[in-house]
């Protein structure tokens, strides 16, 4: 979605009004019950597919991406959207799937981490590394660090991706 030349940009009384109504729609449109998108996930993936085409509006497409997983068995989901992602914008990816993951956990969701980060980990992009360590953060914490994520981590910390490689050292899984 290229910015209009008559579209305000970054007025004092406004501010790309379109993509900001857009951004709105988008948001009403998906459950906030993350167990009532499963009646919602082809839809929800047909409209992230038409904001993945535009640049501008990606991060709305993952929004919409994530909602529609099926946590119960995530790998295969998560896997295309490693392959889509921008690796400088990895971060932000990162983030959104930490917030969703405590949101899925609050709504008492099964989760099941274990084989997508099994094969996400094993890659050496930036955004599988980054949605890999997401998820480990979230399972690691949620059950205590048992060994499975401590030894996630310790793969992660050796990521080919810099970046990714520390993130993973600036995660502890205690405090000393």
């Amino acid at each position: 979605m290229a910015a209009d030349v008559a579209e305000p940009n970054a007025n004092c009384d406004a501010d790309q009004p379109s993509r900001q109504r857009i951004e709105r729609l988008v948001s009403a449109l998906r459950p906030h019950q993350i167990a009532a998108a499963a009646w919602h996930r082809e839809r929800l993936d047909q409209l992230a597919s038409v904001l993945q085409a535009h640049p501008d509006l990606v991060r709305s497409a993952w929004k919409v991406r994530l909602t529609a997983i099926d946590w119960t068995a995530p790998t295969a989901e998560l896997s295309r959207l490693a392959s889509s992602v921008d690796p400088l914008r990895t971060g932000e990816l990162r983030a959104l799937v930490r917030r969703k993951l405590v949101i899925a956990s609050s709504q008492g969701l099964e989760l099941q981490l274990e084989k997508p980060v099994e094969a996400l980990v094993t890659r050496t992009d930036a955004p599988a590394g980054g949605l890999a360590l997401a998820l480990v953060e979230h399972a690691g914490e949620e059950s205590g660090w048992s060994q499975p994520w401590r030894q996630h981590l310790r793969a992660l910390r050796e990521h080919p991706v810099p970046a990714v490689a520390a993130w993973a050292r600036e995660t502890y899984t205690t405090e000393c």
